[in-house]
Parts: structure tokens; C-alpha cells; sequence
């Protein structure tokens, strides 16, 4: 079945909670997407009016845990929370294996060419998926 992705209950949810990030976010709108067997691809859209000073506004009280998190309206906060919904529904449905990057890759998109490149390589990534030596049918292991 070339470029067919098959989800795990796993994936499954993790396509479902992306797609309701905007849900939690009422700043975040989401583009393309594809959640794979390994990996999420996605573009995150930070809608400018809920971006400002009200988000960013120091306080006086300052701690080290305060300085290190990522601001409001962020994709930082956004794929934190997002990895931290999956994984903390993974562990209280018995799906102890789940592992994920410690980091992401972040990408600003710079223009409409730019826009059109990520989702057309988004959409083809499936099709790359037979060829990944994760994909236990590549024959790559």
C-alpha cells in the first residue's frame, strides 16, 4: 500500500488533539498537517491581534520556573501543551511507551512560495513513509 499511513491508537489521538488545539488556543489557528507513526507535521498560525503586551507584561515576582517557560501565545507554549495532553492521556490509558523528541523543529514562513513549499511537502510526506527505516514494512530496519 504505497504512501498509506496506518495510525496506532496513539497516533489516533494524537491527530485528534492536534486538531483541537485551537480549542485550547484562541490565538492558534492550524494550516496543513499530517500526524505519521513517528513524527507530526504541522503548521501553527499565531494570530497577530492576541499577541502584545498583555501577554508579555513582566511581574514582580520573578523565579527561575517563571523565567525558563514560554509566554502565552507562543509556539513554544502551544507544542509544550500539546505534547504534554498526549502523553498524559497515553499514561492514563496504559500507553506507557510513548516517547517523544525532546525538541521540535520551527520553521517562520516567510511568504505565499515559502507557505505552498511546507504544505506540499506536509501532503507528500505519507508517500515517504515506505521509505522510512522506522516504518517496521520498509524492509530498512
Amino acid at each position: 500500500m504505497e504512501g498509506k499511513v496506518v495510525l496506532s491508537p496513539i497516533g489516533q489521538i494524537a491527530s485528534e488533539f492536534w486538531l483541537d488545539i485551537p480549542k485550547h488556543f484562541g490565538n492558534v489557528q492550524l494550516d496543513e498537517s499530517i500526524v505519521m507513526p513517528n513524527h507530526v507535521h504541522g503548521i501553527i498560525v499565531i494570530a497577530d491581534q492576541c499577541r502584545g503586551v498583555k501577554f508579555n507584561a513582566p511581574t514582580e515576582v520573578r523565579n527561575y520556573y517563571s523565567q525558563i517557560s514560554p509566554n502565552r501565545g507562543t509556539i513554544p507554549l502551544t507544542v509544550r501543551t500539546y505534547k504534554s495532553a498526549v502523553s498524559t492521556w497515553c499514561k492514563r490509558n496504559g500507553y506507557e511507551n510513548l516517547q517523544w523528541q525532546r525538541n521540535y523543529y520551527d520553521h517562520i514562513v516567510r511568504d505565499e512560495e515559502d507557505l505552498d513549499q511546507i504544505r506540499e511537502y506536509i501532503a507528500n510526506n505519507p508517500m515517504k513513509w515506505d521509505l522510512d527505516s522506522e516504518n517496521p514494512e520498509s524492509g530498512n530496519l
